[in-house]
């Protein structure tokens, strides 16, 4: 598939795409435009809609309300009469524009990856020698070109995950979907992929499914955050993160012979959530380490004063206004004595990818 696309022509477009099962799961309403030329990160935890949104993609289901297009091509011919006008070409005209790697490597263990990806190739009406140039083509593009001759079946999961990888290129697909493409792949295969990724998102629509933050930091020029079926984020990784960012307090602690408190002894002391942080811990050499929203605090606890145009959210004993920080200090310094901790750092800080991806994908809004 070698024609070239203007890098703000719509890929991929879904118009008030829906599809829900008999349980409820499913995804959608969604309103959103892939383009030629961004890699895009598909975010969201386990049973968000990540696979499912892309299996509408590619055809292997239809939808259930609204619409997803292909290079303006409907891809579902699932359901449709042949009599529909152009349906079932239609389908697979959208399809030669997609590259597809299911999370599972669906691999056959008793041929090659040689033989695999000559079998695809020819799947999609290659002749047998360039299905053969193809194949090899999209297995050194992918880093598996040392394995193209071992059976799929003694493969290592890393190997397993580079063919899968491979598969989805043969063909030279404009629009390249890859769920969980890194499972497996050790530090060095992990970078090999984010050069190749990058290269491709040159030209190509890569839309990459991932639950690993520095995958989509690492390649990804746009984010698509799924929650309960529904997109709750759209945009550049630096603009989500600072739509999303939170003041917090990031409080260091040392407990000596006592035993280290827990995050939910000193959610339950401020009536607050309160989320440890074990990596700043073990970084910091302390004991626990807690991260607190400054704005819960302001929210629950404090009365929001905006005289004068300062943001306070309580007095002093003398009177003197006091910020949602200092209000917060106060308190965790008062808990901390009571408790006989002692505190060896309490810094303000705003919350990176990871907080604000929990923040969006887990903490519900008030009165939902």
């Amino acid at each position: 598939m070698e024609t070239a696309h203007s890098p703000r022509e719509a890929a991929v477009s879904m118009q008030k795409l829906e599809r829900r099962f008999a349980s409820g799961a499913g995804v959608g309403p969604i309103e959103a435009e892939l383009h030629y030329g961004e890699v895009i990160g598909l975010l969201g935890p386990n049973g968000a809609g990540k696979s499912t949104l892309m299996r509408l993609m590619t055809g292997f289901l239809t939808p259930g309300a609204g619409s997803v297009r292909i290079a303006g091509l409907v891809p579902a011919t699932c359901g449709v009469a042949p009599a529909a006008a152009g349906a079932w070409q239609s389908g697979a005209a959208a399809r030669m524009y997609l590259g597809y790697a299911p999370e599972d490597a669906p691999l056959y263990a008793e041929l090659t990856p040689r033989e695999q990806l000559t079998f695809v190739a020819e799947a999609r009406d290659m002749p047998r020698r360039a299905a053969a140039e193809a194949a090899q083509r999209a297995l050194e593009r992918a880093g598996a070109g040392s394995v193209a001759d071992r059976l799929n079946g003694t493969l290592s999961k890393g190997n397993r995950s580079r063919v899968n990888i491979a598969q989805a290129l043969v063909g030279d697909p404009r629009i390249v979907l890859l769920d969980e493409p890194t499972g497996g792949l050790d530090p060095a295969q992990r970078q090999l992929f984010y050069e190749l990724i990058q290269e491709l998102g040159k030209e190509l629509c890569v839309l990459i499914s991932t639950h690993v933050l520095g995958d989509a930091t690492a390649i990804c020029t746009r984010l698509l955050v799924l929650r309960d079926g529904r997109l709750v984020a759209d945009g550049g990784v630096n603009e989500i993160v600072r739509a999303g960012q939170r003041e917090q307090l990031l409080v260091k602690i040392r407990s000596g012979a006592k035993e280290a408190p827990l995050e939910h002894d000193l959610a339950r002391a401020l009536g607050v959530p309160v989320v440890a942080d074990s990596a700043k811990a073990r970084e910091s050499g302390v004991d626990a380490a807690f991260r607190i929203d400054v704005a819960s605090t302001v929210r629950e606890h404090g009365q929001v004063d905006t005289a004068g145009g300062g943001a306070a959210a309580g007095r002093d004993d003398a009177g003197a206004a006091m910020s949602g920080s200092e209000v917060l200090q106060e308190r965790v310094f008062d808990w901390a004595v009571e408790h006989g901790y002692r505190i060896v750092g309490m810094e303000q800080v705003a919350g990176d990818l990871g907080e604000v991806f929990r923040r969006l994908t887990v903490e519900r809004a008030p009165g939902e």
